[in-house]
């Protein structure tokens, strides 16, 4: 057999191995009613076509005194490495975000659990502190190169822990 035959014989199977696939696949769509704009093996390619809003909104807990000495300028807890070992805790940003999503919403009873949870975990390192929950607005894409860098920051309440 010539190599020109096989490479005739390798295409042939190639093509008909496809359109089983894509016999397939319609056949699978079609049956599940799946609202799919893309049909395999064809599809349009467009990667990151959801890209996020540039303006964000977060919560923060932004320390204001901390064991009877003023903070000044105030520091925000995620950067609160000189005062606590917890302070890139992941458990920690997902508890401040509920305490300023409880502070926002009036909801006193999420915050006392909260601010329990957040206290008796994050803060127990520090003798006292008084800490300001705040809401931060920020550009998603210049926060990339500037960590503390914000639009807007709305103190939403001020707590004190400790003696």
């Amino acid at each position: 057999m010539k190599r020109s035959e096989r490479l005739a014989k390798a295409i042939l199977a190639f093509l008909l191995v496809y359109g089983l696939i894509f016999a397939h696949a319609v056949f699978v769509q079609v049956t599940e009613h799946r609202a799919s704009p893309e049909r395999f093996p064809f599809f349009k390619w467009e990667l990151f076509s959801r890209v996020p809003r540039s303006q964000q909104e977060d919560y923060g807990v932004r320390f204001v005194e901390v064991d009877g000495q003023p903070v000044d300028p105030p520091v925000y807890f995620e950067q609160a490495d000189e005062f606590l070992s917890t302070s890139r805790s992941p458990d920690a940003q997902s508890t401040i975000r509920n305490i300023g999503r409880a502070v926002e919403h009036d909801q006193p009873v999420l915050l006392t659990d909260n601010r329990a949870l957040f206290e008796g975990r994050h803060l127990q390192e520090l003798e006292s502190a008084t800490y300001e929950v705040v809401k931060r607005r920020y550009d998603l894409v210049e926060r990339v190169d500037c960590i503390g860098c914000f639009e807007e920051e709305t103190v939403l309440d001020e707590f004190t822990v400790g003696s």
